[in-house]
């Protein structure tokens, strides 16, 4: 595994791999790659059978790939806080069943819910703000103490405070940061990628109040988010701010020892 310290390399390397045929998890943009180069935390591994790559984060390396031949088995031994999201409609039973020869496992089902672009959510006057530098601390505990390190998918440091100096984190504040909801902005869409409430405020609505007020900031546009199948308080908070299952669903893999 080599740490990939120039843009142009990894470009040529994608493309090298993006024969047809390819199973691949990854979608990432160039201006993603040149964050992770200059964050110093990209690494990459070329085989027989494809290129992994990995993003190094507190907790996980999350792995996304380029696999050219379904018969060659990766000979590396990886970090054992390794996962993967396969979107399933993307890579296909193939890319599960090359997964679980490898020796990993689902850890968690994912289905995605859209908000279908039109008009935004008329709510009355609503406690959401948005997010600011001084929040920050609050923000990333918050965050930290609701979603698992490994699985969570938590952004790193500095793409959070990114992310809250562009306005793309909205709070509620009861004596502090009571809800956090971040998102992301992509082409004709806009995504949640978090939502917290914290632990002693769940039960007043505050989630709802979030979702309800990313609606109405961005409901004119596509709007989705990523929930954990089954759980129902998020599936009755989105329902009720207009979003419903498109039928896309992501599985997580991982390992559930350190064989690996």
């Amino acid at each position: 595994m080599r740490q990939i310290i120039d843009y142009t390399e990894i470009s040529k390397s994608v493309m090298a791999h993006m024969k047809k045929g390819v199973l691949t998890n990854n979608f990432m943009h160039p201006d993603e790659y040149r964050a992770e180069i200059s964050a110093g935390t990209l690494f990459a591994y070329e085989y027989g059978g494809g290129l992994l790559l990995f993003r190094k984060r507190e907790g996980r390396h999350l792995l996304t790939f380029y696999i050219n031949d379904r018969a060659v088995l990766p000979d590396i031994k990886l970090p054992p806080d390794t996962v993967l999201s396969m979107p399933l409609k993307a890579v296909g039973a193939d890319a599960v069943s090359y997964w679980i020869r490898f020796g990993m496992h689902p850890l968690g089902e994912y289905i995605r819910l859209t908000r279908v672009a039109g008009s935004a959510l008329v709510v009355g006057d609503s406690t959401v703000q948005i997010a600011v530098e001084s929040d920050f601390d609050s923000v990333h505990t918050l965050l930290r103490d609701s979603f698992d390190l490994r699985t969570g998918c938590l952004p790193s440091t500095a793409e959070l405070r990114g992310d809250i100096k562009r306005g793309m984190v909205l709070c509620v504040k009861d004596n502090g940061i009571g809800g956090v909801l971040r998102f992301a902005e992509f082409s004709g869409r806009a995504e949640i990628m978090h939502l917290a409430v914290h632990e002693d405020l769940r039960g007043r609505g505050i989630g709802h109040t979030l979702v309800s007020g990313f609606a109405a900031r961005y409901g004119k546009q596509k709007c989705t988010v990523w929930m954990r199948d089954g759980y129902t308080p998020a599936l009755k908070t989105y329902t009720a701010a207009g979003f419903s299952p498109d039928g896309q669903i992501s599985v997580l893999f991982g390992f559930t020892n350190e064989e690996k």
